[in-house]
């Protein structure tokens, strides 16, 4: 069952996504579930009543292509600031469903969509090459009963959600922290393939004992990990977990070069009128840009206390220059860190920091920007690219030339046959 879970949509799967284009890029739209039409099949005379057997078989759950009946798909990944704790990706889609075959509050069948049922949303590419670009379970499917023909609204959330376990009665030893990360990764029963080690964890810190057992949420307990040594936890595009350092680093990837219109009165959806002041080249146009000056995203003093410590373990480090000009602002990207669990103050001291060069400055920056395939089709190929830490550089034309460089640290795309658009979030990486 792991495996399968690892199989890509085959070449052709899917639709176009640009209507004109019906050989080059494609949207896919799956869930994993057994399709199987004609077998097990409920009782009549009133809901979920009679007896049902297995005329067939049972073949092994597969991942069935919905795109054809799915429209209105929206992904949310990530966050618009960069804090540590991230939230649970988001797909939110709609599908045709006039004859209840998909989905039905009185089910014909139980081979048919429900709670929990594992989707995923991806592009293919002209060689038929698979990029997902989100994955999750279904945590709502809903029928707003009206006029034909009817649709059905599913709400999926990233694999990340399977952390959230309660558990009592929980200590752990001394030990490190990829160690006590798949201790709990296995607490909360964690399926999704691969299962994570204690490798999984780019960290060699060893964590403190925990003084007595008591109760735990698995979510809770992995965000204090990452937070005393400097890490974030995720899942990503496939739904894998992993761990890594925060503040998020740029990855090791081409940045994605993007570029504003010369003329700001320009209707962004006019793309012959768009003049380039930097020269036709690779760059992208922008539908927006957002600039802001924002105290919401600085964070001059940087505080760390551990659990059951004393105040000879916590960690202070400010930023005085900082400080005398905005203020002191100590409580952004969920800081202070509270009741952390490292053993040893002084490998956390760097941990510190690195935070606070990063965030302790920064008030002006590039917040997000918009972009839309109707403006530029390239748009389709550079979404299959979009991920957490991918780094952007952008060429402001007015009121006068600027470059920023910044990182990808969340991002919202709609995605439809025809039109593939989004709202990218970016942190800052250089003044």
């Amino acid at each position: 069952m792991a495996g399968e879970y690892l199989i890509d949509p085959p070449p052709g799967a899917g639709c176009p996504v640009l209507e004109d284009d019906p050989d080059g890029w494609r949207i896919v739209v799956e869930a994993f579930y057994n399709a199987t039409v004609g077998s097990r099949v409920y009782g009549s005379d009133l809901y979920a009543s009679g007896v049902y057997g297995d005329a067939g078989g049972t073949p092994p759950s597969s991942w069935v292509d919905l795109t054809e009946r799915a429209y209105g798909t929206v992904v949310t990944r990530g966050t618009k600031n960069g804090t540590y704790r991230q939230p649970v990706d988001r797909i939110t889609f709609e599908v045709v469903d006039d004859d209840g075959s998909l989905w039905d509050v009185d089910p014909g069948s139980i081979y048919a969509l429900r709670a929990g049922v594992p989707v995923r949303v991806g592009l293919l590419d002209p060689d038929g090459a698979y990029t997902p670009l989100s994955t999750g379970r279904i945590e709502r499917l809903e029928d707003v009963h009206d006029v034909p023909p009817r649709n059905v609204s599913l709400e999926a959330v990233g694999m990340l959600s399977d952390t959230v376990v309660n558990r009592i009665d929980i200590a752990r030893p001394e030990e490190t922290a990829g160690t006590r990360a798949a201790y709990y990764l296995n607490l909360a029963g964690w399926s999704w393939t691969p299962i994570p080690t204690p490798t999984s964890v780019p960290s060699t810190f060893v964590l403190a004992a925990d003084p007595t057992p008591g109760p735990v949420e698995v979510r809770g307990e992995l965000d204090r990990i990452a937070r005393s040594v400097g890490l974030f936890q995720s899942t990503d595009r496939r739904g894998e977990w992993f761990a890594d350092q925060w503040p998020i680093m740029p990855a090791d990837v081409a940045p994605i070069e993007l570029v504003d219109c010369a003329d700001p009165d320009v209707s962004p959806f006019d793309p012959d009128a768009f003049t380039f002041p930097f020269g036709a080249d690779r760059r992208l146009p922008t539908a927006v840009l957002r600039y802001v000056e924002d105290r919401a995203v600085l964070l001059n003093l940087v505080q760390f206390t551990k659990r059951g410590g004393t105040p000879a373990d916590s960690i202070t480090v400010q930023d005085d220059v900082s400080i005398a000009v905005n203020g002191t602002v100590s409580n952004t990207y969920g800081m202070p860190f509270i009741d952390c669990v490292y053993k040893t103050r002084a490998d956390v001291v760097p941990v510190a920091a690195r935070i606070l060069e990063r965030f302790g400055n920064v008030t002006k920056r590039l917040e997000a920007f918009d972009f839309d395939s109707l403006l530029d089709p390239r748009w389709v190929a550079y979404t299959a690219q979009l991920d957490l830490a991918v780094p952007v550089t952008v060429d402001r034309a007015h009121p006068d030339p600027l470059r920023s460089a910044a990182i990808v640290v969340g991002y919202v795309l709609r995605l439809d046959r025809g039109r593939v658009r989004g709202t990218v979030y970016l942190q800052t990486v250089e003044d």
